[in-house]
């Protein structure tokens, strides 16, 4: 509601700019900095360089209209992140390091993304510890 979405919608989007400490309902097992959503990002350090996050209890139906997964991030290291759903890897993307946000875009098959979807998971690895921030994480609909 503080982002002034429609729960009802069907539209995967993860807005991390509620203010204080909002992770959307994203966890980790493997990522020993706080995960946190402090000052409008969701950001974590990949210690060893290795990390991921993700999202359970999503019951969301993927649509054939889904066409890319949409991550406005940074890191200061050059990163690679894999996209998967119900533990399906999706498509994968190389982020430069930077200082400015970037929005990357990991296209949509129907190989891996079909069905019903409770479980989304994004892992992120790099030569060195990497601090992450996220801006957003949303589904680009097609008409």
């Amino acid at each position: 509601k503080l982002n002034q979405r429609d729960p009802a919608d069907g539209l995967l989007q993860f807005e991390f700019n509620c203010g204080g400490w909002q992770t959307e309902g994203w966890a980790s097992t493997d990522i020993e900095s706080n995960l946190a959503g402090f000052l409008g990002y969701l950001d974590f350090t990949l210690k060893g360089g290795k990390g991921s996050i993700e999202k359970n209890g999503l019951n969301l139906v993927a649509s054939p209209r889904d066409k890319a997964l949409l991550l406005s991030l940074r890191s200061d290291q050059d990163t690679e992140v894999s996209f998967s759903a119900e533990n399906r890897e999706v498509g994968r993307v190389k982020l430069i390091a930077g200082k400015k946000m970037q929005t990357v875009r990991i296209s949509l098959g129907e190989r891996n993304w079909s069905g019903k979807i409770n479980t989304l998971q994004l892992a992120f690895s790099s030569q060195n510890d990497a601090a992450i921030e996220i801006d957003f994480i949303r589904i680009e609909r097609g008409e």
